[in-house]
């Protein structure tokens, strides 16, 4: 009787993790299953903001750096092949497309020594988000927190091992413009151009060895960054693709760009 139960028990348990349901507090694409997103993914590539990415590098003992510890491990325990860290405007120069890359940005707050509002966002190619959150809070002390704090806490949001990579043609949704450099210099030069539009091209070479000519065109309430040549195409980028709507500041020369910037796309 004793190992029938214990038999049971263990069938009921396995039975429990396999069909463990995780749902996203929020998702923007009801029709896109999370699994199914993460299972066209390889790789993982956690965004910071310049603050938090500065503080990664200079106090390597801060609750930020145990959390990115915690969530790297995490990341790959779950089944991504690569987690790397930077700011969201790295382009993926070494991977076949960016469609393979899940974009993951940790946010938390910090009061009264505890981390509280935990909070995971997974964003695709095409600006698919889905986000978790944690239901309890992180006591923080010297002596006591670490990143396996973090890591349990990740776990919680969604612990299923994701499916093995499918290697579909999952395909970036570009916006193309009219704009081609042609198109722009004939514009330019019938119209001429204020102080901010023009063709821009980088005098140095990215780290991936890319040297981006782009063209800033003035629209009804702000300004377009378009495409023209340069990149080395690994990523699939065309002439005339939309990067980013940029709109005016109380600055005049300064811009602030509202949505996604489509740089590793």
């Amino acid at each position: 009787m004793k190992k029938l139960i214990i038999l049971l028990t263990f069938i009921l348990s396995s039975h429990f993790c396999i069909s463990q349901v995780y749902t996203p507090y929020f998702q923007n694409n009801k029709s896109l299953d999370f699994e199914t997103f993460l299972s066209k993914c390889r790789y993982a590539h956690i965004t910071l903001n310049t603050d938090e990415l500065n503080t990664l590098i200079n106090q390597p003992t801060s609750g930020t750096a145990y959390v990115i510890s915690g969530l790297k491990g995490y990341l790959k325990q779950i089944g991504f092949e690569e987690v790397t860290v930077g700011s969201k405007y790295q382009i993926f120069s070494n991977y076949t497309s960016s469609c393979e890359v899940a974009l993951v940005t940790p946010a938390w707050e910090f009061k009264n020594n505890s981390f509280l509002n935990l909070k995971l966002n997974f964003i695709s190619c095409n600006e698919d988000s889905f986000s978790f959150v944690a239901t309890n809070s992180i006591w923080a002390s010297s002596t006591t927190i670490s990143s396996t704090d973090f890591h349990n806490a990740f776990l919680k949001m969604y612990g299923n091992k994701k499916s093995p990579f499918q290697s579909e043609n999952v395909t970036v949704q570009k916006s193309i413009s009219r704009w081609t450099e042609e198109e722009l210099k004939k514009q330019f030069k019938d119209d001429g151009v204020d102080q901010l539009e023009g063709i821009f091209e980088s005098t140095t070479g990215s780290t991936s060895g890319s040297r981006y000519k782009l063209g800033l065109v003035k629209t009804k309430d702000g300004y377009n960054l378009i495409y023209l040549s340069g990149a080395n195409n690994s990523l699939g980028w065309e002439e005339g693709e939309l990067k980013a709507r940029l709109f005016p500041t109380a600055t005049p020369t300064l811009l602030k760009q509202i949505g996604l910037w489509r740089i590793n796309h």
